[in-house]
């Protein structure tokens, strides 16, 4: 069994609140909304101002984190043994792109309930 690396699951915590916080940001901090209307957003002070965008910037970093983690954590993986990379697409791969199908179909139902919105998917 490998051993956990205590500083790499505090670099995965902070990572998680920092994407959380963006996320959050967006739909709380008017300047950051889908529509982009930045009315109110303009009318706060100029400390506010520098907070709220100083957090969203902050929020940002979370992604990258999480890439620069995973490439990390990656690096010393035998790649060129072809029964690794099949188990490894079958126990990664695969659970992840079930995840974000089931993400996908609650985000929808989200939209349609709460906003009475449907993502439209544009094919020419």
């Amino acid at each position: 069994m490998k051993k956990r690396i205590l500083t790499l699951d505090v670099i995965r915590s902070i990572a998680i609140v920092l994407v959380v916080a963006c996320h959050s940001l967006q739909q709380t901090i008017p300047a950051f909304n889908i529509d982009g209307s930045s009315q109110q957003f303009v009318s706060y002070s100029i400390i506010k101002q520098i907070l709220a965008v100083s957090v969203f910037i902050l929020g940002r970093t979370g992604v990258p984190l999480f890439l620069i983690l995973s490439g990390y954590l990656m690096i010393d993986r035998p790649y060129n043994n072809k029964s690794y990379l099949k188990h490894f697409l079958l126990h990664n791969l695969l659970p992840l792109l079930v995840c974000f199908e089931i993400w996908t179909v609650i985000y929808e139902l989200f939209l349609k309930k709460v906003f009475d919105l449907h993502i439209v998917l544009k094919v020419d």
